[in-house]
């Protein structure tokens, strides 16, 4: 026998020996076939049930923008609209469905599909007035929230709401001294040109202050806590996988893949 398969041998008995002797005076070190016997690795603790009140497969609403977002490459078509897919995957990432909100749909079409879901994405962007902006108005039935504001390219402190230091805020855990010079000195860019007075925001004949926290830090209902329960069927016939995504960056500029409607 050749040194070599000498040493071979010896070895794979050695290690052998070795966890033959581990196991028997470690038993956490176990072969699969012994894992259902140690009942000391049983956890005392048990899993929290799933809250039945919450919606497992929320929906959320996209509306479509204007065009094709590639500059008319992908289509000149005047009725065309667009979601961004990176959109679409970000709300997918936390779980939900998509389904697509066409900005230049019929109304009915429109309220047909926002009963379906349980929240509202809108994506923004540069818009002109015109039929975006009524399916907006249609959307949130208010045209008078927001007011003319200047705060163009304003440094200012960071002024914060009295529960922004709330367990669970995005402040929570930041260090005490940035803290404390974000709201000493001007280490803030403000870059805002619409704006709602505090008071409106909270007045009960606008719907946002109802159903909303405070944008300061960005705090947001969950769409698993909404009480809508669509159908099923009516939500896959409309979810967003019923159209195909759309190469769109092959110039090195506007998205890389966005969802046409035509």
């Amino acid at each position: 026998m050749e040194k070599n398969t000498v040493f071979s041998l010896f070895f794979f008995v050695t290690l052998f020996t070795c966890l033959a002797a581990a196991i028997v005076n470690n038993h956490h070190i176990l072969l699969p076939s012994h894992l259902h016997q140690d009942n000391s690795l049983s956890s005392s603790s048990t899993c929290t049930a799933p809250d039945p009140n919450l919606f497992q497969r929320p929906v959320i609403g996209i509306l479509s923008n204007p065009g094709d977002g590639s500059s008319g490459r992908l289509s000149n078509s005047s009725g065309v609209s667009h979601i961004a897919a990176s959109y679409v995957k970000f709300v997918e990432s936390g779980g939900a469905r998509v389904i697509p909100l066409l900005y230049n749909e019929s109304q009915y079409s429109l309220y047909t599909k926002l009963s379906l879901t349980n929240g509202l994405l809108l994506t923004g962007g540069s818009t002109s007035s015109g039929p975006y902006l009524e399916a907006l108005q249609f959307l949130f039935e208010e045209d008078d929230v927001l007011e003319p504001f200047n705060a163009s390219s304003l440094p200012s402190s960071l002024q914060l709401e009295s529960n922004a230091l709330a367990v669970g805020s995005l402040y929570e855990r930041f260090p005490s001294d940035l803290l404390r010079l974000l709201m000493s000195e001007c280490l803030v860019l403000h870059n805002h040109i619409p704006k709602t007075e505090m008071a409106r925001f909270l007045s009960p004949q606008h719907v946002l202050g109802t159903i909303l926290s405070l944008l300061t830090y960005g705090t947001q209902s969950e769409a698993r806590r909404s009480s809508n329960r669509p159908d099923e069927q009516a939500v896959r016939d409309n979810l967003i996988y019923n159209y195909k995504a759309s190469y769109g960056g092959v110039a090195g500029k506007g998205y890389d893949q966005v969802y046409l409607f035509e």
